[in-house]
């Protein structure tokens, strides 16, 4: 579990993708919102506050403004 991220997101890598806590529930992000897979096996967090995501298939980006993705394609 994240604590105190930079971008306020609390949440936690599943095989169904991302789950977001915002205070009240949890909201998913998917291979439909842009991941590029629904296999999330790790979570970073950078000192800029952006959050890269480890995926079966690459390596989803995520920032303030934007959710970009990485693969061999």
């Amino acid at each position: 579990m994240l604590k105190e991220p930079v971008l306020e997101i609390s949440g936690f890598a599943t095989s169904g993708g991302i789950s977001k806590y915002d205070g009240r529930s949890f909201v998913r992000f998917t291979e439909q919102d842009g991941l590029i897979s629904n296999f999330v096996a790790s979570i970073l967090q950078d000192k800029n506050g952006d959050f890269w995501f480890g995926t079966r298939y690459g390596i989803s980006w995520l920032t303030a403004e934007k959710l970009a993705i990485f693969s061999k394609k």
